[in-house]
């Protein structure tokens, strides 16, 4: 399944959504909002969703977005599903950690393999 939208693209593999940003600054409040809300409107259409975000094109961030990932991830967990995120570099992972976000949802560095760790995570 492959659905577009305008600043994240969402492919299905198994039991594992990846949503790859498809932005390389994430730095306008705008962006950032339209952002969360395509991944919000995808999300609410799959209660139970399992999905892995790749920032593996994004080289700058904006602190707003910790704000509406996290937004993201409660409504994720709420519908008995999982958030990761994978691709951060070292500048959008600083700006991710400064509120902890870390500590919230998981963060795999590599792409390369993410979808199948996580996917492995969710039979253990």
């Amino acid at each position: 399944m492959n659905n577009a939208h305008s600043h994240i693209t969402f492919v299905s593999f198994g039991r594992i959504t990846v949503g790859t940003v498809q932005c390389d600054s994430i730095i306008y409040p705008m962006t950032v909002f339209e952002l969360a809300q395509d991944t919000v409107d995808y999300v609410k259409e799959r209660p139970g969703i399992h999905l892995l975000l790749n920032f593996s094109q994004v080289d700058i961030v904006s602190n707003i977005l910790a704000g509406e990932l996290l937004r993201i991830n409660a409504l994720v967990t709420a519908g008995g599903g999982t958030l990761r995120l994978c691709g951060l570099n070292r500048n959008v992972r600083g700006a991710l950690k400064a509120i902890n976000l870390d500590k919230v949802v998981e963060i795999d560095d590599e792409v390369e393999g993410a979808a199948i760790r996580f996917a492995r995570s969710l039979v253990a």
